[in-house]
């Protein structure tokens, strides 16, 4: 090199040895040994500085989620990812069991390591390409020197500013699969480069087909294929190598990679579990599902809200240096350059050093963070690359003035000392956010919750550490079975769960909703304690008679007639073995600090709060069971664990006010009385005791079974309230007994409330709430003149004229007398004009009127009435949705508008829903429509409320029926007929009876059907088929004849008489009468079909095709 600067005697000869000098340095960096030393100590060493910092077990979230689909700890249903799924599935078995999360969190280390790695290498090969020779009219050894340390300075601050990223070290101490699709990238990446250096167009072929084969696993890598599109038409450019066959051949490759992957991954998940459980109907819904997500990930690549930050942080500066990388890494400057490379720099820090508005600190994780802090950290490579460069072309080497030389070794050393300060305060700020050393926490609780199950293999849980735990309970070797209330209505949950159980009613009533099974399996199962726990929501173990008790972090049920179990809860091993619980966690919960990332701040209070929510039900359980000092050192305890528990508060200030401590009380109303000024919004108590755990309260015990009211769950509500009942409060009792009337009358449980008013009655005669709601129920009922009895002792109380005014009205109407009905409710409007029930009821009153008049001026006169009534209803705030609505859909009724009465009572429902009335409504509009889909969402909704819905049991009952689900349909018509024994539920039981081989019980319903009525086709079809199948042939020929009389064009009831006929060898009858159902036999399917094709061959000796060709 010395003697090709010498021996050049002209200058542009001499330029062009330097720049053949740099040419060859070019090349040389891209595959010099001195940078694979470099970046495999780069992998090296940050795999050990990962393994060290992280716990290397599960983390709360996606992580954990993975690892569960994973390890096998729940059934796998990810059908994306397939090729890593299948390299971490190899890691696990190979692993096994018990090393089985951390094996697979050290591969995800594994990856991240080698990213890194890679991200020197192709940084580096980056900012080689991007410094030209023409800046190099310096010495050219020096010029070569400080070129390639340029482009290594870059590639090693982008690599340690990527490595501390938050989101970056996030995702190397977890199982993830951004780590892995960034190390694809970036082999694609670096291989590009290496086809731009030497223009080998082997590498860009392998290249495009590595990079089709990432985009059918990776939205991020089709997000990102318009900068690969981008390289390769520079690289092709660049090497003179640009036409339509290269570029073919390119697109073709692409494809070909991208569709292989895809096809692999469709076959390969296809006839799995997963698949299964999904229940796709074939290989192209699954390929449309695969392609959804897919692209779904693209389009939702960045966030609805706050994607300008990701744009203005990342994406511009990152484009912009691209851009002018060339003139800035060559010496070119000037003010605006300068500028932008400030910007640049300025925004980059904002995104690399975790400011506020940082997107890391604005979304949290994200997948796609993992790209985009790579896009930053070179971004701030790029800069230091800038900074260094200028510092060569502005003050050179080759100067006259020395002081110029010491400047620019001076700068240079500056900027590197910037980069490694900066990159150290980096460190500081990513380990906050990725040390995972201190969540040793959760796996403690895991462990203890699971140790407290002794034995139950079922767990209803918020979902929050549902992975957990099943990864826990697999290394374990335990079953479990969950019941996640936050996503039961998974149809994979549900399949999984029915898949445990026997009983039809038990998966009738999944199909429903969580709640509705847990009512339907603690009532109906007497062994449900010993098989069921519950983590949270303690009220539901109310449902049966039972109590319930805390037991370390679970809550079991014990049976009320035995106190066994409570004095063993109330021993004092049992309060210390709780004790023993606190203390552990507070060990281990004081390894976070405020300093602590804020999802590991979160989940150590969650665990927290759930420690202090079962102490403090169980100082409550021990406080109710006479246990009042013990009780006492509960809650002090669990007060100190937990200042934040609320109820826990509240409930030690009582307990110290009973027991007379009189300064330790004053100081815990301090901390109530500062806790009350520091909240926005009163709290409710009733709120406390669903979140914070139970106070001893009956204002708290009668909110709490109203929320559960409101949301439908009326018999937890009246267990509730009954609990409280039985804690035989001094005051509050009669606030509770209504509450119970309440929920009794919303259910139609009209004796139950009645006999609920009334013992309030006994208690205070002259109670208006008891006396009004008592006579309501009376006219209900038809009990006139004890209602009159009840409105006149009100009266007598000084109830307001209006109250009793409206009451009088309902009586009114509830004798017949519609026109005294009608002049009460009119004088009630004009008292109170903007009454909208005395509305409502004047319409539904007119509306009653109108069905039994058939003068054509009078029911015009009166729809004239009852549309003004609709009107005015209408104008009022409160009224303006739901009595209008009512009012309206009533209307459509008597108009026969049966789509534009549902859309009203829909809009009623809307406004104020789980109203049973209104929702049956709904439900018989949409079966007289047969609109089966609507109808079964109806019925649901129904049941969720009312369990033993008669209708709404028929409902999903004939839907089960009609698919062919017999022990299904079995089990809900079977609730159907015990509230209410329908002629068409009797008969669809009927059939299932006798498609379950219950001969007897199905010809017992049927007979008993057909003597209420004889004119439904289906009934006496049923019937015909009972009597074939007992060889009663004479008696099924005369009910299938009856039932052809009642429908003639019925192709099932044919093939049924047909095989009668065919078995009394009238052969020649029965293939008339298979001759008839030619012209429907599409209708035919399932069952039916394999009949009548097996009864054509016996009757005409040959296959049906053949005789019909004949």
């Amino acid at each position: 090199m010395k003697d090709a600067d010498t021996t050049v005697g002209n200058p542009d000869d001499a330029l062009d040895a330097r720049t053949a000098i740099h040419d060859s340095v070019e090349v040389k960096l891209l595959t010099r040994r001195f940078d694979w030393i470099v970046a495999g100590a780069i992998v090296a060493i940050f795999f050990l500085f990962y393994f060290a910092t992280s716990y290397r077990w599960a983390f709360p979230g996606q992580s954990a989620h993975l690892l569960a689909l994973l390890t096998g700890a729940k059934p796998n249903t990810m059908f994306e990812h397939y090729l890593w799924q299948n390299v971490y599935g190899g890691v696990i078995a190979l692993a096994g069991t018990g090393s089985a999360v951390e094996a697979a969190t050290i591969l995800g280390m594994v990856f991240s390591s080698l990213s890194l790695g890679l991200a020197y290498l192709t940084t580096t090969a980056l900012y080689v390409l991007l410094i030209d020779k023409t800046p190099l009219k310096l010495q050219a050894q020096a010029g070569a020197f400080h070129s390639a340390f340029a482009a290594r300075f870059g590639g090693m601050v982008t690599t340690l500013a990527l490595a501390f990223s938050a989101p970056f070290w996030v995702a190397a101490s977890r199982v993830n699969f951004y780590a892995i699709y960034l190390f694809w990238m970036l082999v694609c990446a670096y291989l590009m480069l290496r086809f731009m250096a030497n223009g080998s167009l082997p590498l860009l072929f392998t290249t495009a087909l590595l990079y089709g084969m990432g985009m059918s696993q990776s939205a991020t890598m089709i997000l990102f294929s318009p900068a690969f599109v981008g390289m390769a038409f520079m690289g092709l450019l660049r090497a003179n190598k640009l036409n339509y066959l290269n570029a073919a051949l390119v697109s073709a490759l692409a494809v070909v990679g991208w569709v292989a992957l895809f096809l692999v991954s469709l076959y390969g998940f296809e006839g799995t579990r997963g698949y299964a459980l999904m229940e796709f109907w074939g290989e192209t819904q699954l390929g449309m599902s695969m392609l959804r997500s897919l692209f779904a990930g693209v389009l939702h690549s960045l966030p609805r809200s706050g994607w300008l930050i990701i744009l203005g942080l990342v994406s511009l500066p990152w484009i912009a240096w691209l851009i002018v990388s060339f003139r800035t890494l060559n010496g070119e400057s000037g003010p605006a350059l300068t500028a932008l490379d400030l910007a640049i720099l300025v925004v980059t820090l904002v995104v690399v050093l975790d400011s506020r508005v940082s997107p890391w600190q604005f979304f949290g994780f994200l997948p796609e963070q993992v790209v985009l802090y790579t896009m930053a950290a070179m971004s701030l490579g790029y800069c230091f690359t800038a900074a260094y460069m200028r510092t060569v072309c502005l003050l050179s080497s080759r100067t006259e003035h020395p002081w110029l030389v010491a400047a620019g070794k001076a700068t240079r050393i500056a900027l590197v000392a910037a980069a490694g300060v900066l990159i150290a305060y980096e460190v500081g700020i990513g380990y906050v956010h990725a040390e995972t050393r201190n969540t040793r926490f959760i796996h403690v609780y895991v462990d203890r919750l699971l140790d407290n199950l002794k034995g139950r293999t079922w767990l209803v849980t918020d979902g929050v550490f549902d992975d957990m735990l099943l990864l826990r309970a697999a290394e374990r070797g335990m079953e479990l079975n969950l019941i996640d209330l936050a996503n039961a209505s998974s149809a994979v949950q549900k399949k999984l769960m029915k898949e445990k159980l026997d009983s039809a009613r038990l998966k009738n009533s999944l199909d429903i909703g969580a709640l509705s099974f847990l009512q339907e399996w603690i009532e109906s199962d007497p062994k449900v304690t010993r098989k069921l726990a519950f983590c949270l929501f303690p009220d539901l173990w109310s449902i049966g008679d039972y109590k319930v008790y805390p037991h370390g972090l679970v809550f079991f049920g014990e049976d009320r007639a035995s106190d066994a179990e409570s004095a063993q809860i109330a021993d004092a091993e049992n309060v210390a073995r709780y004790f023993a619980l606190m203390d552990e966690m507070e060990v281990e919960l004081a390894t976070v600090s405020d300093r602590s990332a804020r999802m590991v701040k979160a989940l150590a209070d969650t665990v927290r709060r759930r420690v202090s929510f079962i102490g403090n039900n169980l100082g409550y359980f021990m406080e109710t069971h006479g246990h009042a000092a013990e009780a006492l050192d509960i809650y002090r305890r669990v007060h100190a664990f937990d200042p934040k528990n609320v109820s826990a508060m509240l409930n030690f200030a009582s307990t110290l006010e009973r027991a007379g401590l009189k300064d330790e009380l004053a100081v815990v109303r301090t901390e109530i009385e500062t806790f009350r000024k520091s909240q926005k919004k009163p709290l409710q108590i009733w709120e406390l005791s669903r979140t914070q755990g139970y106070v001893n309260s009956p204002e708290a015990f009668s909110y709490l079974g109203w929320t559960w009211a409101m949301s439908g769950q009326n018999t937890i509500a009246l267990k509730t309230l009954a609990m409280a009942l039985g804690n035989q409060y001094e005051y509050g009792t009669t606030e509770l007994m209504l509450a119970m009337a309440d929920i009794y009358a919303r259910q139609g449980e009209t004796g139950e409330t009645a006999s609920i008013l009334e013992t309030l009655l006994k208690d205070d005669p002259d109670d208006v709430k008891s006396l009004l709601s008592l006579a309501r129920l009376k006219m209900v009922n038809g009990e006139t003149e004890e209602a009159k009895t009840l409105l006149d002792k009100a009266r007598a109380t000084g109830v307001p004229a209006s109250r009793i005014l409206r009451e009088e009205a309902t009586l009114l109407l509830a004798t017949g007398d519609l026109e005294g009905a009608k002049t009460a409710l009119a004088a009630l409007i004009a008292e109170a004009p903007r009454d909208a029930d005395a509305r409502l009821s004047l319409y539904l009153a007119l509306a009653r009127d109108l069905g039994k008049t058939k003068d054509e001026a009078q029911r015009k006169a009166l729809l004239a009435k009852m549309e003004a009534q609709i009107e005015e209803m209408a104008r009022l705030p409160d009224a303006r949705y739901f009595q209008a609505a009512i009012a309206r859909g009533h209307y459509r009724l008597v108009e026969n508008d049966l789509p534009g009465a549902r859309e009203d009572f829909l809009v009623a429902n809307k406004t104020s829903p789980g109203l049973v009335p209104i929702l049956e409504l709904i439900l018989r509009i949409d079966y007289n429509l047969k609109d089966l889909g609507m109808a079964r969402q109806h019925a649901v909704e129904i049941l969720q409320i009312a369990p033993d819905h008669p209708f709404a049991n028929y409902i999903m009952g004939s839907i089960a029926l009609s698919r062919g689900e017999y022990d299904s349909a079995d089990a809900y018509l079977e609730k159907s007929i015990a509230r209410d024994a329908s002629v068409l539920a009797t008969g669809d039981l009927a059939y299932v009876k006798f498609k379950l081989e219950d001969i007897e019980r199905a010809l017992d319903l049927v007979t008993s059907a057909l003597g209420r009525t004889q004119e439904i086709y289906e009934i006496w079809d049923t019937y015909g088929q009972i009597l074939l199948k007992q060889n009663r042939l004479a008696e099924a020929e005369e009910a299938l004849r009856m039932a052809l009389k009642l429908n003639v064009r019925n192709p099932a009831v044919h093939l049924h008489l047909a095989q009668v006929l065919a078995r009394q060898n009238r052969r020649d009858e029965s293939k008339a009468v298979l001759e008839q159902i030619q012209p429907f036999e599409s209708s035919l399917y399932g069952e039916e079909r394999r009949d009548y094709d097996a009864l054509w061959l016996e009757v005409f000796g040959t296959e049906r095709k053949t005789a019909e060709n004949k």
